[in-house]
């Protein structure tokens, strides 16, 4: 957020009062990669604030962008569809789909870029970079996986809707099929069946439509990538592009996405290993309670390395076996102490989990991440309740512990004395 506020506040806020012949200006703004998270919707918001303040007359989106939530999507194109009608908003068509579409949609205008440069894998296990050309498939539907036919159906229905809806047209499908986008949109999210009757070549495709085809139709125009000439024709001779501004903004919004969502990935990682750290220690934990018990240098099994002498007045181990007895109290010590620090350490490592878990309920992520969110929050709680049962029933042994320090201490120093039987 810091960074956005800080190239805002330089864009919203510039240090001379704004002529009032000032030329008109355009905003590029890239929607690019995964939609929500590279392209977000707070970036997007972020980039057209400037047209509030700024004396722009035409918003540029670069469009490519194959994945992401359609959901988010959708959002972006009602933000384009929300700029005044007197600003035009034309989109620089490279590659489309999927959730993406509305974004299109949404736009006043297509320009197909002419070429496109992508990175492909090469045969040495590399990246290479290919280019494709006007004859490239520039729409395609792209609808998200699913096994069901009956789901698919749904989804491409959705874009359907979704396209329509953004544009003010119909969502009913009427008789009359022109080669316009209401058209198009049809053909494509059509069942290959329902494409009889249209000059609309997208059956082939993916369905998708090819940038040449789109400019034949009259849906497009051809674009090869001249700044100067396409600012004269959106802007006029004067216009001013805004250079990366736009860029920036969505990159910055881009960039506080990926740490917000590092930031979730690295709470939910800290959290489960916390419990993984829980599980661990309280699997062995009663094998560590019993060797300590084993330990008791008093205990019968250990009784007899222990022979006793008399001296005066009664009777005490023989000094022979004094380092022996030494050693065997301080093994006792090192165990009962082990057992104390393991049941601390789970005590820590539940209160961690526990601070953790609420940490991540209070955290609002974008639409990508929100079942992450709730997923790990819905597998932890359990674990967290069945562990504080556990951990109940270390209390008595934690304090077993303690009295069993002190008992072997005090031996370990005062070793057994027997007076004389009379």
């Amino acid at each position: 957020m810091i960074i956005l506020t800080a190239i805002l506040s330089h864009l919203l806020c510039p240090a001379f009062p704004a002529p009032a012949t000032e030329p008109p200006e355009v905003l590029t703004v890239p929607i690019k990669g995964n939609i929500g998270a590279d392209a977000t919707v707070e970036g997007l918001s972020a980039a057209l604030q400037l047209v509030e303040t700024r004396p722009i007359d035409t918003v540029v989106l670069e469009i490519d962008a194959l994945t992401g939530d359609f959901e988010t999507g959708v959002e972006l194109a009602e933000l384009i569809a929300s700029i005044p009608d007197s600003i035009r908003v034309v989109g620089i068509l490279q590659r489309v789909g999927g959730p993406s579409l509305p974004v299109a949609w949404s736009c006043d205008e297509w320009l197909v870029q002419s070429s496109i440069s992508i990175r492909v894998p090469d045969p040495r296990g590399g990246m290479t970079d290919r280019t494709l050309g006007a004859d490239r498939v520039v729409i395609q539907t792209l609808p998200s996986l699913t096994r069901s036919a009956t789901r698919l159906k749904g989804r491409l229905e959705r874009i359907r809707r979704a396209c329509l809806e953004i544009t003010g047209e119909s969502v009913d499908v009427g008789s009359d099929r022109t080669p316009g986008r209401a058209s198009l949109i049809e053909a494509l999210t059509a069942a290959p069946d329902g494409l009889d009757g249209t000059d609309l070549d997208v059956a082939g495709q993916g369905p998708g439509i090819r940038g040449d085809r789109l400019v034949s139709l009259g849906l497009a125009e051809m674009w090869s990538g001249d700044e100067a000439r396409f600012l004269v024709r959106t802007g006029g001779v004067n216009a001013i592009p805004l250079g990366d501004t736009g860029s920036l903004v969505m990159e910055a919004s881009a960039d506080e996405a990926i740490a917000a969502r590092g930031r979730l990935g690295s709470r939910i990682d800290s959290l489960f290993s916390s419990l993984d750290g829980v599980a661990t220690l309280s699997a062995g934990a009663p094998w560590s309670i019993a060797r300590a018990r084993l330990s008791d240098p008093e205990s019968p099994r250990l009784s007899d390395r222990f022979p006793m002498r008399r001296t005066s007045g009664g009777w005490t181990i023989d000094e022979t076996m004094m380092p022996a007895w030494d050693a065997a109290c301080g093994d006792s010590i090192r165990r009962w102490t082990g057992v104390v620090e393991l049941l601390e350490t789970i005590d820590v490592l539940l209160d961690r989990a526990d601070a953790i878990l609420e940490e991540i309920r209070g955290m609002e992520p974008r639409p990508l991440d929100t079942a992450r969110r709730d997923l790990a929050i819905s597998t932890a709680a359990p674990l967290v309740s069945r562990y504080r049962g556990i951990q109940s029933t270390f209390e008595p042994v934690s304090k077993e512990a303690r009295r069993e320090i002190v008992r072997v201490t005090t031996l370990r120093e005062r070793p057994p004395f027997v007076e004389d039987p009379e």
